[in-house]
């Protein structure tokens, strides 16, 4: 820490500031008046005494600015114009570039390489094999046509005795109703007949 940091003032404060500084810090600080560590409160008020007497003096102050300064490590910004990074930027872009096309290529090669072998092996198959080919394509359809007609036709079938079984229910519902309802006529009638003869 320097003078003006224990001194709570910056480099350019006045002679009147640093004497007002002073002052407030000593009656703060004063092993007498501050409530705390006493050997703190003593080593602090040294401290504030040594860089009084140093910054209340101009030629003190003056050589003591410059050792300050010469203690201070001079910091020079980076230079960060595009001259400064231009081959790291550009190593960084075409080695990008590089990647991408490599990846673009990689991908044609693959896609060209898939249609290159199925052009051969279509060109190489001699005509019988194509033929046998499209033979067997056209009879695994009419396989498949053959089934769907046959299962169709069970279908109809099943639909066919499902419907004449349910006739065939009905009818017997109705010849029974018939006979019963026959049956309650000649009961009605012998009643009658009966009923006459006694009158």
């Amino acid at each position: 820490m320097n003078y003006y940091e224990i001194l709570k003032v910056s480099k350019s404060a006045s002679q009147q500031e640093i004497r007002d500084s002073y002052i407030k810090l000593i009656k703060q600080y004063h092993p007498d008046i501050y409530k705390g560590s006493k050997a703190f409160a003593e080593k602090t008020t040294k401290e504030i005494n040594d860089a009084y007497d140093v910054l209340s003096v101009e030629e003190k102050r003056k050589e003591y600015d410059i050792s300050l300064e010469a203690s201070e490590p001079q910091y020079t910004p980076p230079d960060y114009s595009y001259t400064t990074y231009k081959p790291y930027y550009s190593k960084h872009t075409e080695q990008k570039q590089q990647e991408e096309k490599t990846k673009e290529t990689l991908e044609d090669i693959m896609k060209k390489n898939i249609h290159k072998i199925v052009d051969e092996k279509v060109n190489t198959m001699s005509k019988q094999a194509k033929t046998t080919i499209i033979i067997g394509i056209i009879l695994i359809a009419l396989l498949f046509t053959i089934l769907s007609i046959n299962d169709y036709i069970n279908l109809l079938n099943i639909t066919n005795a499902r419907k004449e079984h349910r006739q065939e229910i009905q009818r017997q519902l109705l010849d029974e109703e018939f006979k019963k309802s026959l049956k309650e006529n000649q009961q009605n009638i012998s009643y009658v007949e009966d009923m006459n003869s006694i009158i």
